[in-house]
């Protein structure tokens, strides 16, 4: 049982009978007592319950907390009677009363009990009111108990037998406010106490008298009967310093059934050893495992164990530990039928109850599953819900359910079986590799070196030891070796947290590897293919094979004098070298061996792998091992060690990119998350998939809590919980802020040099900064450590640390957001408000609009919980986070809060006039040009006809929005309309903002009609954002000036202002034009024949399309990559023109499925496919002549021009030629020229008739000025 160090008063954790019963006795014992059961159940919990779940993390610490004041104040009135609590059951308790009077006493008890919970039961929560009522059973005869399981691990109390059982049915027949006792009971009652008859019993009304309950012992208990009592984690838990915790766990209950039919066909002394079997199966699969065996239970016919993973240790994979160690108790079941149910989540850990009866408490959403789903499993089946598995590294054989409906859980439950577990690439594997190019370098050129054809004979290999944090990619850097190795022999294996108690856990699997017999379930079986594939590989190894069942445990009997002979003491060092000579017998060409967590290894699996690693200076054998840094354990002696630090910003983003590739995230949402992972590739991996998912990113992603919860859980516990408080105040922290923020009234301060030794006593997590400050050395730690902390404790540490930071009045001026985010967590709202809102205003000033939507957004929430905030400061705050989240790309939250701004603020006029403005800008960005209109109307409805200046400006600002619209429909002539009527009310109202956008919407309309900008709406419209200072607005003149450019023909100048444009859309924020103004230079490198470096920018500007929702966007993207592809000559750019043109048409874009048509048309062409590029130019020529959409004709007639003549219709291609130059000549219209003059250039040469068309190299000298390098035609420049 190892060191005993818990101490007497921890009995309290123990039924008040127990000790002195397993003081006076040893191993397995069973004991009849003649007694009453009250089984105690708080009706109204699994309602609280499932209402609190929604809550999260707050949910469970106010459901812990409830329990603890309610069950206290229960059990000490039940504790008058002389009540015994035997078991506690989540919403239950199961109480013993023997001796004298005992049926009278349980009766008092329980009407007592009811008693108090009518006055403690009534409280508020945060869900409302609540009415807690009871229902109970009580059963009167022989209870059996055993005392069963390993004395070397711990003794459990089993509660078992017909009494047992029939209180639990009687308190399912009893109601709210009832208590029903059974026949049994009943006959032991005054008449006079009973009520009506139930189904299984008689009511219980009233009982008078009383009568004194028997005398408590109070001598003291020694501390090793307490400690054998305990299991182990419970045991440490008690030990160490705690506190209450939030956790993430996997919890498992594993029911057993059929006790009662056991003990009357076989007698208490069979059923004892059963249960006794059945425990010791429990204890030694935990143990293997490292989880928790946390407490059992009564139920009709059996009972249950509650095993735990993850509280109140972590072993950094509970999930697939627990999953396993399930599983084995299953697998290994004995006469007793067992069934199981496990489940994962966020829970609150903790001890509760009165100080003479305590209990160590998890409680969570988690555990409430985990029950029902095993409730519901068959006999020897084991359910998990379906997501669970997601969590699983490890594979196992799964059988889907149907969707199951459970007690307290809101909605069905997709369930799967979970079977044997099966062989397989660990899932963490799977995920991309980045950013760790030369560590792999060094891997695979010592692989190369070990294979390599020069190699002789006497090659030799390695040892190569990747060390790093948890998480921090040492498996799938191990898994891309693996994968680069299909030329070696390769055997793996790893360390395991349940080593210590697998003695040669790590190199076992490298042996059945090597000798060939992985998945045989036959011993008999298994050690014959040894013995024949050792005596053909070496037969003089085989008189030693007895040795190796120590590791393969196959059944090689010992029957040769050499083994046999051996002296215990030699043993460990002759098989060691077995090892040695089998391998090197089995495998004569490069071995590559792979053994990964090596701190985790049993000391026996380490001897042997030091011994191979010393072979690999003399055998060609490469060792690689993998540990996390300063964890102790095995490591690889002289090993070339490769470091695995975070990720650099780059690769971080690169990862970010492709772990979202099929849901791309905003660019500032992105940058956001790959600074707060700090360059972890797991942590951001989580957090980004977190994103995807819509999930709440204020804690770490339970994976990555799970993970390094083990880190935290190896702190004493005065040091864990100071890390968890210098959590609060960030990652980084004055020293002295934390010291005044510890301090306790009536307590001398806390010493800056004694908290600087405390805080050096975790520099595995924390580092000294300059200036008095102290640093988190990874942002992952601080977030675990944080997540941990009650939420009461939490808040009242942030007031007070918003408390100190505000005595400065530096703080409110420079970091606002830091005081807001502290008295918001705080609770205190309307201080939060207050700097949020100030946050938010200065974000702005920066031109940062992520910073301003978390401001706004915290604003948002403080002003409505505060309930002080009017009405109308609330509009404004929503609407400006509306205007952030717009910047940042985020389409769908921005609609939201304009939405909510508009109820908030009760859909005031001039209000309901700029919000719908805003509100069509949200639809035309999704392309709901449709709705955007209507939004519009009733946008100019709202703002009315009254001359004032502020109607008028809102006025001009939503027709220039109109014009846009309309432009983005096709309906140039209406655009104009409505532009030059934003003119002429803006300059009534003298609103230079409008004017400014109404110029610039006048310029388009030019721009898309080819027609010349003769009033020059373009430079006016910069110069009055200039003078208003709007970078936005400049930025989108400098984009639509640069378009003109283009298609001037004066494509270097182009290319430089398209860029000028993304950079200052970048500098206010702005991610969905800065991918406009990119798209647009990728279309001019298109034009110019550059499509690798299209390729490129179109990538990044679809990701940012997708992210955003822009859907007209996400088309021509499409469309430019189509036509890349098609003029590369590569035929899947055809696949991408027509999913273009349907997203076009469908988002009613005619002017954009014209140009499409186009580019299909081209593609005909440069397919060798003149016909259709023949008919598919002639419509969208018409299509085109019907828009008024002229910029689209020349290229559009030189592509018909160009299937002419490869149909030798040189007649025909000459008039096709003559409308494009003619057309081209235009100076807004000259963007085709260079290459019609190509076209016409061929045409001259074929016919032989110059008719003033250019020759081949004047053609080529206008395709050099334009900067083209490859021609979107099927035919090379020079002919």
């Amino acid at each position: 049982m190892g060191p005993v160090n818990v101490r007497p008063e921890h009995a309290a954790y123990l039924p008040r009978f127990l000790p002195r019963w397993a003081e006076t006795t040893e191993g397995l014992v069973h004991r009849e007592v003649d007694a009453s059961l009250v089984m105690f159940d708080i009706s109204g919990f699994t309602r609280l319950t499932e209402r609190l779940s929604g809550q999260g993390r707050a949910g469970a610490e106010e459901l812990s907390e409830v329990l603890d004041t309610v069950f206290s104040a229960l059990v000490v009135e039940a504790e008058r009677e002389g009540a015994d609590l035997l078991k506690w059951g989540g919403d239950a308790v199961l109480l013993m009363l023997d001796g004298d009077e005992h049926a009278p006493r349980a009766a008092r008890a329980t009407l007592g009990m009811h008693r108090v919970l009518a006055k403690v039961g009534h409280l508020s929560t945060s869900v409302g009111r609540v009415v807690l009522r009871a229902s109970s059973g009580i059963d009167s005869g022989i209870t059996h108990l055993v005392l069963a399981g390993d004395p070397l691990v711990h003794r459990e109390l089993i509660v078992l037998g017909p009494t047992a059982s029939e209180v639990c049915r009687v308190d399912a027949s009893a109601e709210g406010g009832q208590i029903v006792v059974s026949p049994a009971t009943a006959r032991l009652l005054p008449t006079a106490s009973l009520g009506a008859q139930e189904p299984r019993g008689r009511l219980l009304n009233a009982l008078a008298g009383a009568t004194a309950a028997p005398p408590h012992p109070t001598a003291p208990i020694p501390s090793e009967v307490v400690a054998s009592l305990l299991p182990p984690q419970l045991r440490t838990h008690l030990t160490r310093t705690h506190e209450p915790e939030h956790r993430v766990v996997t919890a498992a209950f594993v029911l057993f059934d059929g006790t009662d039919d056991l003990l009357r066909e076989e007698g208490p002394e069979h059923l004892a050893r059963a249960v006794d079997e059945l425990v010791r199966n429990v204890q030694g699969s935990v143990a293997r495992h490292g989880v928790s065996f946390h407490e059992t239970d009564i139920s009709i016919g059996g009972g249950k164990f509650m095993l735990v993973a993850g509280a109140p240790l972590s072993t950094g994979d509970d999930t697939d530990h627990l999953l396993s160690t399930v599983r084995l108790i299953l697998d290994r079941a004995g006469e007793i039928p067992i069934r199981a149910g496990i489940a994962r989540g966020r829970v609150f850990t903790g001890d509760l109850g009165p100080t003479s009866r305590r209990t160590y408490s998890v409680k969570g959403h988690a555990v409430n599953l985990a029950a029902r789903l095993a409730s519901k499993a068959a006999p020897g089946e084991f359910l998990a819900p379906s997501e669970l598995l997601h969590h699983s590294h490890r594979g196992f054989d799964l059988t889907t359910r149907a969707p199951l409906a459970l007690k307290g859980i809101a909605r069905r439950v997709s369930t799967v079986a979970v079977g044997s577990p099966r062989g397989g690439e660990d899932s963490r594997a799977a995920t991309v590799l980045v950013g760790r190019e030369a560590e792999l370098d060094v891997l695979t050129s010592t692989l190369d070196r070990l294979g390599g054809d020069s190699a002789g004979a006497g090659r030799t290999g390695g040892a190569v030891e990747i060390v790093g944090d948890p998480g921090i990619g040492k498996t799938r850097l191990v898994s891309e070796v693996l994968s680069g190795a299909d030329d070696f022999a390769t055997l793996v294996g790893s360390g395991d947290h349940g080593g210590a108690q697998a003695p040669f856990g790590a190199v076992r699997p490298l042996l059945v590897t090597a000798l060939g017999i992985g998945g045989l379930r036959d011993r008999v079986v298994a050690a014959t293919r040894v013995r024949d594939r050792v005596d053909r590989a070496a037969p003089e190894l085989v008189a030693r094979l007895p040795l190796l069942d120590a590791i393969l445990d196959v059944g090689l009997v010992d029957v040769h004098d050499e083994v046999a002979a051996l002296d215990e003491q030699f043993r460990s060092e002759a098989l060691q070298q077995l090892v040695i000579d089998l391998l090197g017998a089995l495998f004569h060409d490069p071995l590559l061996l792979v053994v990964e967590d090596t701190h985790l290894l049993d000391a026996a699996s380490g001897e042997i792998l030091s011994r191979i690693a010393a072979e690999t200076g003399r055998r060609p054998w490469l060792l690689v091992t993998s540990c996390r840094e300063d964890s102790g354990g095995w490591r690889s002696p002289d090993a070339e060690r490769i470091m695995l630090g975070p990720l650099d910003t780059s690769s971080a983003r690169t990862l970010a990119e492709v772990v979202t590739a099929e849901a791309p995230l905003p660019p500032a949402a992105a940058e956001a998350l790959v600074r707060r992972a700090g360059g972890h590739p797991l942590f951001l991996r989580e957090l980004t998939l977190a994103a995807v998912r819509g999930d709440d990113l204020g804690e770490p992603p339970e994976s990555v809590e799970e993970l390094f919860a083990v880190q935290l859980d190896a702190l004493p516990g005065v040091d864990r919980a100071l890390l968890r408080r210098a959590a609060v105040l960030g990652d980084s922290f004055p020293l002295g802020l934390l010291g005044r923020m510890l301090e306790e009234p009536g307590r001398a301060p806390v010493g800056l040099s004694v908290l600087r030794r405390a805080l050096g006593r975790l520099d595995g997590f924390v580092v000294s900064e300059e200036g008095g400050r102290m640093a988190f050395r990874h942002a992952i730690h601080r977030e675990v450590a944080y997540a941990g902390l009650p939420f009461r404790t939490r808040a009242a540490l942030h007031v007070r640390a918003a408390e100190i930071l505000e005595e400065d009045p530096g703080v409110a001026a420079t970091h606002p957001e830091l005081l807001a985010h502290h008295f918001f967590a705080g609770g205190r709202f309307e201080e939060a408000w207050r700097h949020a809102r100030n946050a938010g205003r200065r974000a702005n000033e920066r031109f940062a609009p992520a910073a301003a939507a978390d401001a706004f957004a915290r604003a948002a929430q403080a002003g409505r919980r505060s309930h002080q905030v009017p009405p109308e400061e609330l509009a404004s705050d929503l609407e400006a986070l509306g205007d952030a989240l717009f910047l940042c790309g985020r389409s769908d939250a921005a609609d939201t809060a304009y939405h909510q701004a508009g109820w908030a603020s009760g859909h005031s006029s001039s209000g309901t006039a700029l919000l719908m403005l805003k509100l069509a800008k949200v639809a035309q960005r999704q392309g709901r040009h449709s709705l955007a209109l209507r939004r519009l109307t009733l946008g100019l409805r709202s703002a009315g006809a009254s001359p004032d200046p502020d109607s008028a400006a809102h006025r001009a600002r939503i027709l220039a929005r109109r014009a846009v619209v309309l432009i983005s429909q096709g309906r140039y002539g209406a655009a104009e309309v409505a532009a030059r009527e934003a003119v002429a009310v803006a300059l009534l109202a003298d609103e230079t903002d409008a004017r400014a956008q109404a110029h610039l919407v006048l310029h388009s309309v030019h721009l898309f009609t080819g027609t010349p900008d003769l009033d020059h709406h373009g430079e006016a419209a910069l110069r009055l954002f200039e003078e208003t200072g709007d970078l936005g607005g400049q930025a989108h003149s400098l984009n639509n000036l640069a378009m003109r450019r283009l298609l001037q023909g004066d494509w270097a100048q182009a290319l430089e202002m398209f860029g000028r444009a993304a950079a200052m859309f970048a500098k206010v924020g702005d991610a969905a034009n800065e991918a406009n103004a990119s798209y647009n230079r990728a279309d001019l490198l298109n034009r110019q024949g550059r499509y690798a470096e299209v390729a490129v920018q179109l990538e990044g500007v679809m990701r940012v399309a997708r992210a955003v929702g822009d859907e007209e966007l996400v088309g021509l993207v499409l469309r430019e990559q189509g036509r890349a592809l098609s003029r590369d000559g590569r035929p899947e750019g055809q696949a991408l023109l027509l999913s273009a043109r349907a997203l076009l048409d469908g988002l009613g874009e005619p002017h954009e499925v014209t140009d499409t048509d186009i580019a299909l048309a081209e593609a005909h062409l440069m397919a060798g496919r003149p016909g259709p590029a023949l008919d598919t130019s002639a419509a969208a020529i018409a299509a085109a002549r019907a828009l008024g959409a002229v910029t689209l004709l020349p290229s559009a007639y030189r592509i018909r021009a160009a299937a002419l003549m490869e149909l030798d219709d040189l007649p025909g291609a000459a008039l096709a030629l003559t409308e494009g130059l003619e057309l081209s000549s235009a100076t807004e219209l000259a963007h085709e020229r260079g290459f019609l003059r190509v076209v016409a250039a061929r045409h001259a040469t074929l016919t032989g008739r110059g008719n003033g068309w250019p020759t081949p190299a004047e053609a080529q000298r206008t395709l050099e000025e334009l900067g083209v390098v490859r021609v979107p035609l099927p035919w090379p420049t020079g002919t």
